[in-house]
């Protein structure tokens, strides 16, 4: 009699940890994918802040730059700001 009841243990085990899974994978999964997505947003955000500070650099030496070269500050008024000296004729060429 002792036989009959092991397969229906061993069932009964079985249909336990399938539903042990079943659920765990329930509420585990959700949990996971949005790690999962967050981590890739980290990997963009960061991609992006690298940029920018690459560009907050160059922004900074064109700013020293500016500052304490004449001819580079000349250079920009005269180009970007359409400044002269004076007495000076600005004749501008379509190209």
């Amino acid at each position: 009699m002792s036989s009959q009841k092991k397969p229906w243990k061993a069932i009964g085990f079985t249909m336990l940890i399938v539903i042990l899974c079943v659920l765990g994978t329930y509420f585990v999964l959700p949990g996971f994918l949005r790690i999962n997505a967050m981590s890739r947003k980290e990997e963009q955000l960061q991609y992006l802040l690298k940029q920018k500070e690459n560009e907050k650099a160059l922004l900074e030496k064109e700013h020293e730059k500016l500052k304490n070269d004449p001819v580079a500050a000349e250079k920009v008024a005269r180009d970007e700001m359409g400044m002269s000296k004076d007495n000076e004729v600005i004749y501008k060429f379509d190209r």
